[in-house]
């Protein structure tokens, strides 16, 4: 999966399923908990996270749902990270939302636009 200048590829073991990221990381995008570029597939730590369902790309932002969970990464000036705090260097779950509906549902799709999340 790709966005204007960064990807994410998973690897489906056995075991476990493990998600790999490379390109631009100005903004965290990556979700690798810094903000270097990485020219070479880096994996990337998910804590508690086994199953990745859907990975979405945006201009600068990366979003995932994991077991209905939606969490996000990178720029987020226009809130697309899915609320209203600064850049974001590690996956992190939304939890906060003008919407507090999203809370409380299980998240099946999300699609990124440069600037914009839908879920």
């Amino acid at each position: 999966v790709c966005g204007f200048d960064h990807c994410f590829a998973i690897h489906r073991g056995n075991l476990k399923m493990k998600l790999f990221a490379f390109g631009a990381n100005a903004y965290g995008q990556l979700g690798l908990g810094m903000s270097n570029d990485v020219c070479t597939p880096k994996e990337v730590s998910l804590v508690g996270m086994e199953n990745i369902d859907v990975i979405a790309c945006g201009g600068n932002h990366s979003m995932l749902i994991c077991g209905g969970r939606l969490l996000s990464c990178g720029r987020n000036d226009y809130g697309q990270c899915g609320n209203k705090e600064g850049d974001r260097f590690s996956f992190t779950s939304v939890t906060q939302s003008d919407n507090a509906q999203i809370n409380t549902l299980l998240v099946r799709k999300v699609a990124c636009g440069p600037s914009h999340t839908m879920v």
